[in-house]
């Protein structure tokens, strides 16, 4: 199955049949172990194991806690939310959880030694082995707790590995987490030395081992023991040191991958909650940081790019409006030269003007002299052409005169008033002249003002 954050809470079954391989096999292995060490022989074994109070003890503390327990653990990682108080309630859980199912299976084991002892003597068993049934404590205490330590603990080992790889989605803090690399190491070897002692105190603590002598006790108890245990141990601390070794490759491989610049890689998934977690986390970080950072400098250089073709374009125009300036300029200074040298012609006409301008000024005042002179002669003129108006007005009167006067003159005066006729036409004539004259006088006195 592969684990999501969506199907977080659905049943996993490797780290359900780990927990409870931890919780099964001490109650499972006890009765082959204590036969093979003389602790038992068959009769008895089945004898307990049948009991009724027995079989309800095995059944409620070694079947329906571990089950209540994986129950309780399904609940706590359904109610998970990805908030920061989430995150670390659900690893702080995790890490009680699984301490308190190590615990709860040793503490199992002393109330089975007891169970055990207890169904012995209820049932009146007198165990062949030993001289008193009390005394039996000791050796199934020694028996289970060195079977917990040494094949449960296999099924620990295998429930942390399982559980962990099935929880990389929920984020790994390193003041929540379970062990340490090195913590789980002593804790494997502690754990494997002490079972050993635990099934050497096992064996010494049946008196019917005791009497076959020092030989027989190693050869056939000791000897057989230890290496089934050994074997166990070795498997324990292979598991361990395997799901480090697991997690310090996918980092290898990952990093390997990055220092390819292959930065398109998914984010490494935390499947070993120590110091692998850690380093797990930092690897995300940094490539996350440093992608968000050649993703900025790919935009810049994208911009950059546009940039320079948009200079390269605007350069190319500055260039062309810089050529179409300097020609601007030349043909500035040649008008300019132009200019000047038309300023310079112009001064001269300029000068010639001011001379002109004043010869007719002189000339302007010598005819205003000389209208002036015009006007009054023109006067003199007007004068005298009224004065002959009214000698021509009496001619006039006098030719009436005549002609009524004689009319024997009448070719005579005939001829005069043909002659009259004519002066009056040309008095006419000269009185129209006169009037021009007058106006000529007028206009001249106005030019003269």
């Amino acid at each position: 199955m592969t684990y999501t954050f969506e199907n977080r809470a659905k049943f996993d079954v490797r780290t359900f049949l780990a927990l409870m391989e931890c919780y099964l096999v001490p109650p499972l292995l006890f009765g082959p172990v204590s036969m093979l060490t003389g602790a038992i022989n068959v009769k008895e074994y089945v004898a307990i194991a049948f009991n009724p109070f027995v079989d309800l003890f095995v059944i409620f503390n070694f079947v329906c806690i571990p089950i209540i327990s994986y129950t309780l653990f399904r609940k706590k990682l359904a109610a998970y939310n990805g908030s920061e108080k989430s995150i670390r309630s659900t690893n702080l859980f995790f890490k009680g959880w699984y301490n308190a199912n190590i615990g709860l299976v040793l503490v199992s084991c002393i109330l089975l030694a007891l169970v055990a002892m207890n169904a012995a003597d209820r049932m009146g068993i007198k165990l062949s082995s030993f001289e008193n049934n009390k005394d039996t404590f000791i050796t199934w205490f020694t028996l289970l707790w060195g079977l917990a330590f040494g094949f449960s603990m296999v099924g620990f080992t295998l429930l942390l590995r399982f559980a962990e790889r099935s929880l990389f989605w929920l984020p790994h803090y390193k003041e929540v987490q379970i062990m340490s690399f090195g913590m789980r190491t002593n804790i494997v070897i502690l754990l494997a030395m002490t079972s050993v002692l635990m099934m050497m105190e096992h064996v010494a603590s049946v008196p019917g081992n005791l009497e076959h002598g020092t030989q027989f006790l190693m050869l056939h108890r000791v000897l057989p023991v230890g290496l089934v245990f050994t074997i166990t141990n070795f498997a324990s601390t292979f598991i361990t040191i395997r799901a480090i070794d697991e997690g310090i490759k996918e980092v290898t491989t990952h990093t390997e991958e990055l220092s390819k610049k292959n930065y398109t890689l998914p984010a490494l998934e935390v499947k070993c909650r120590c110091e692998i977690g850690e380093l797990v986390n930092n690897i995300n970080t940094f490539k996350d940081s440093t992608k968000t950072i050649l993703s900025e400098m790919a935009d810049s250089s994208k911009n950059s790019t546009r940039t320079a073709g948009e200079l390269k374009i605007s350069l190319r125009a500055a260039k062309s409006n810089v050529a179409e300036i300097s020609k601007n300029i030349e043909v500035v200074q040649e008008e300019m030269k132009n200019q000047a040298s038309g300023v310079e012609k112009s001064n001269d006409s300029v000068n010639q003007i001011v001379d002109r301008i004043k010869e007719l000024n002189s000339r302007i005042e010598s005819q205003s002299a000389s209208v002036t002179q015009s006007s009054a002669a023109v006067g003199e003129m007007v004068a005298n052409v009224k004065s002959v108006t009214q000698i021509l007005e009496k001619n006039v009167n006098v030719v009436d005169q005549l002609g009524s006067a004689s009319e024997d003159g009448r070719n005579k005066i005939q001829t005069a008033v043909s002659v009259a006729q004519q002066v009056q036409q040309q008095s006419t004539l000269l009185m129209e002249a006169s009037s021009i004259i007058q106006n000529i006088a007028e206009q001249t006195n106005l030019l003269a003002m």
